[in-house]
């Protein structure tokens, strides 16, 4: 059951990240590989992020390059990440932008907030137990 709810989820997102790229608005997919670890991204609002992937399953973030983690809002745009009170990571309400891009309300903006935020407390917790727990279904599903 585990493994047909997993195929599903993974047939949906890659559905819909398929009616993203071909709708006429802009998506957040790469166009230009800049390194090993950044990749430039177009944004829905037609803007260009440079970025970078940091961590690993299943703790992944995403980073501007100069190191503020960003999420994706509602909207599919990226925002300098918020750390919640149980310690998970919510959009801020500001638009991320390339250090070179950013105006002076903006670099007063970033510079009140931490680099590389992390998940914390209750919601790293969460997200061990579920990597765990997924692990060990798909192991004894293999068997």
């Amino acid at each position: 059951m585990v493994k047909v709810i997993f195929i599903v989820s993974v047939l949906t997102v890659f559905s819909v990240g398929l009616k993203a790229q071909n709708s006429e608005k802009k998506s957040n997919t790469p166009i230009e590989n800049v390194s090993g670890d950044t990749f430039r991204l177009g944004q829905m609002d037609g803007s260009v992020l440079t970025l970078a992937g940091v961590g690993t399953l299943p703790l992944e973030y995403t980073e501007t390059i100069d190191g503020y983690t960003v999420v994706l809002n509602k909207e599919g745009i990226y925002e300098y990440a918020k750390q919640t009170r149980n310690g998970g990571l919510d959009p801020s309400g500001k638009k991320a932008n390339n250090p070179n891009k950013r105006d002076a309300k903006e670099i007063k903006y970033v510079s009140k907030l931490t680099r590389h935020l992390r998940y914390q407390g209750a919601k790293l917790e969460e997200i061990q137990t579920r990597y765990t727990k997924l692990n060990r279904t798909l192991k004894k599903e293999k068997k």
